[in-house]
């Protein structure tokens, strides 16, 4: 039995080796697609909201116009450097965020041990 099993198995694999892997291949592409065009709708938008809050209603035609540009050098300038971008960027929403979290720490802490005192008390 564990022969025909083994002869099972193979056959199995080389029948539906190659479709398998076309399959999985298709699936990468469409997903890798997807994740792009989705960030490409989300990104700009959250950027455009923070903006607003941040510099009022009149910086969203600035922002959305600065955001096309810096897409389209993106996609005309060499790899490195796009990436290189990126990461400047990528380093300068991190520096802000890290700012954020040293500057809630403080109240973070309170939160927290507040709401262990209301649990312990019941």
């Amino acid at each position: 039995m564990s022969e025909f099993n083994q002869t099972i198995k193979l056959l199995r694999t080389i029948v539906w080796g190659p479709h398998l892997v076309i399959l999985l291949l298709g699936v990468v592409v469409a997903s890798s697609f997807l994740f792009g065009y989705s960030s490409l709708i989300a990104v700009p938008y959250y950027g455009e909201i923070a903006f607003s809050y941040l510099f009022g209603v009149r910086i969203k035609k600035p922002y959305r116009w600065a955001f096309c540009g810096l897409v389209f050098l993106g996609a005309i300038l060499e790899v490195e450097v796009t990436w290189s971008i990126g990461d400047i960027f990528n380093g300068m929403m991190a520096l802000t965020n890290l700012i954020g979290l040293i500057g809630l720490s403080g109240l973070a802490i309170h939160l927290v041990r507040n709401y262990f005192l209301r649990l312990n008390s019941f």
